[in-house]
């Protein structure tokens, strides 16, 4: 529950505007929990994708970073946006209300024009579907995305645990409270940012219709990720593989029939004809990809419809 006129402490991770793309017209979705391994119905978005003070840096710890927004005002710039950090809710209730309403209009100007489109044609569409200045901001959007999950920041601060406690460091440089707040830094560090979205944008993009009966998934974990050099065992795991050359393949609903892909240019170069493209998917490629957000979920996946049936095979129930 919020307080009134207070900071926001039930805090998206996954953003409503992403979640709604995958609502029936009354604004309604279906969750399948993988702890109770059944399916409930949901009747909006508001408290989807949600953890209580998600984003809040605890109050005391040992280490402050020079560029600590609890001690001075931070400046960024995202989207075309400048948002001015001072508060201890400060990811929650400056940085991503921000950005989240640009990136709303964004993706929904994307939508649109790729619906236009689909109605036009069918299978293969010849068309280059995006500018520069809109793959840019999408990789944008996406990097912000890969890194607030619950997911992703859960693994920054298994890393700096297992370092800080490792045999060949003399002193535990950070306690728990101490990994939170680095893994949140995590969060909106220029330079890491800078580099995944790099890396997406030189990626293949193929952008991918689904007209099937099986609308696609969108977990609380969206942004997904299988290096097709590794294992099958590791690549659903979801790993951060994403040096060039790595085979990786970065995966993104972002509504029930539309899915992002992008792929790692040297390992997908026969792909290279299918850039930029809308691309009619089968519906192996739709459970494919329905797949990889069941296993790479943290804890729920969402869909329009109740068709829960692949992961009910998954889970065996």
């Amino acid at each position: 529950m919020n307080k009134p006129n207070g900071p926001t402490e039930n805090q998206h991770f996954v953003p409503r505007y992403l979640l709604r793309n995958f609502t029936d017209d009354k604004g309604r979705i279906w969750e399948f929990s993988t702890l109770l391994k059944k399916s409930k119905r949901r009747n909006g978005v508001k408290n989807i994708g949600t953890a209580h003070k998600f984003y809040d840096f605890p109050e005391k710890s040992s280490i402050r970073p020079k560029d600590d927004p609890l001690a001075s005002k931070q400046v960024f710039h995202v989207l075309n946006t400048k948002i001015e950090a001072t508060e201890p809710a400060l990811l929650e209730n400056t940085f991503f209300n921000k950005i989240d309403n640009e990136a709303a209009k964004i993706l929904n100007n994307f939508v649109q024009k790729t619906k236009k489109i689909t109605q036009k044609e069918n299978k293969m569409f010849p068309i280059n579907i995006l500018n520069q200045e809109e793959k840019d901001d999408l990789a944008g959007i996406l990097t912000i995305q890969a890194f607030r999950t619950k997911k992703f920041k859960d693994t920054l601060m298994e890393l700096f645990l297992d370092f800080s406690q490792s045999k060949n460091v003399s002193v535990n440089l950070v306690d728990k409270d101490d990994s939170i707040i680095l893994a949140k830094y995590g969060l909106y560090n220029k330079i890491l940012f800078n580099r995944i979205s790099d890396l997406f944008i030189n990626y293949i993009w193929k952008i991918c219709f689904n007209n099937s009966n099986q609308p696609f998934f969108i977990s609380d974990n969206p942004v997904v990720m299988q290096p097709h050099l590794k294992s099958s065992d590791y690549s659903y795991k979801g790993r951060l593989e994403l040096n060039e050359g790595a085979g990786t393949e970065v995966v993104c609903p972002l509504t029930s029939d539309i899915i992002l892909i992008m792929r790692d240019r040297s390992y997908f170069s026969e792909d290279a004809n299918n850039e930029n493209k809308l691309v009619l998917l089968s519906i192996e490629e739709v459970n494919n990809y329905n797949k990889l957000q069941v296993l790479q979920c943290d804890k729920k996946f969402f869909c329009k419809e109740d068709k829960f049936d692949l992961a009910k095979k998954i889970y065996n129930c």
